[in-house]
């Protein structure tokens, strides 16, 4: 048998050139390499020279272990002796503290201590809340009359109305497109422009008084307002009104006027 394999390894040698290296067969891991034809012929070659032997046309290769596949595990075996007893380990490190125990029952009451010393005053507290209203005291004694007083000033509201004509149509726009001066909402919307209506009117103090200071306008309707509003010397307050409606409106200017002595002259 030896001697077929030996066989074999000179021809696979005369194969490659003569380049054959005994000590690689078996290889690495106990594997042999090997080409086999189809006649049953076997030619066991090196695969781990440089350049590793490979199969001639027309054979197969082939690999197999020389060591063979592990066979199942055997049974455990009988236990053996109780070993001596061990020297003792080192001490261990120390643990971690327990959680604290239950609150123990209070203890008996013990005696009386001696009396102490007074302490310091404390400082004065906030003062309470008021305490319910009491009861109405008795009538008292008339008082003594007073001293006469001075005259009372008096005061006068002084106002004027006035008629505002209407406004007068100056020129119409119709929309060509929509959003054409920002109010057109669709095509063919028209809208009238007006020139406002304006009259002026003056409220005055009547004689012997003078006005305490500014005065006020104020149309009848939202379409007339007070566009000019002044203060006319002492006396009066003036004030403008525009219409804007297509009817004449009313609009009233007042003053609050206060009697004096001698009215001022003096310049604005």
């Amino acid at each position: 048998m030896y001697r077929g394999i030996a066989v074999a390894v000179l021809a696979v040698a005369a194969l490659l050139g003569g380049a054959v290296a005994f000590g690689a067969i078996p290889g690495s891991g106990g594997k042999i390499d090997a080409c086999y034809a189809s006649d049953g012929a076997l030619k066991v070659i090196n695969t781990e020279t440089s350049p590793p032997a490979t199969c001639a046309k027309g054979w197969t290769p082939i690999t197999w272990s020389q060591t063979g596949p592990a066979g199942p595990p055997g049974k455990a075996g009988a236990d053996g002796a109780r070993g001596s007893q061990g020297e003792p380990g080192p001490n261990g490190a120390q643990g971690l503290q327990g959680e604290p125990g239950p609150a123990g029952a209070d203890g008996a009451r013990g005696p009386q201590g001696e009396k102490g010393e007074r302490g310091a005053d404390g400082t004065a507290g906030a003062d309470g809340a008021p305490g319910p209203k009491g009861d109405p005291g008795e009538k008292g004694d008339k008082g003594d009359p007073g001293p006469p007083g001075s005259g009372g000033v008096k005061i006068v509201l002084a106002w004027r109305t006035v008629t505002v004509p209407p406004a007068t149509p100056i020129y119409r726009t119709v929309c060509v497109h929509e959003g054409v001066f920002g109010n057109c909402l669709e095509h063919g919307q028209v809208f009238d422009h007006y020139e406002p209506g304006i009259a002026s009117a003056v409220a005055t103090c009547p004689p012997g008084t003078q006005s305490m200071g500014d005065g006020k306008a104020e149309g009848v309707s939202f379409n007339v307002s007070a566009s000019e509003q002044e203060r006319v010397g002492y006396t009066g307050w003036r004030a403008t009104f525009s219409n804007l409606a297509g009817v004449e409106l009313t609009g009233r200017v007042e003053v609050r006027c206060v009697e004096v002595a001698e009215v001022a002259t003096v310049p604005m």
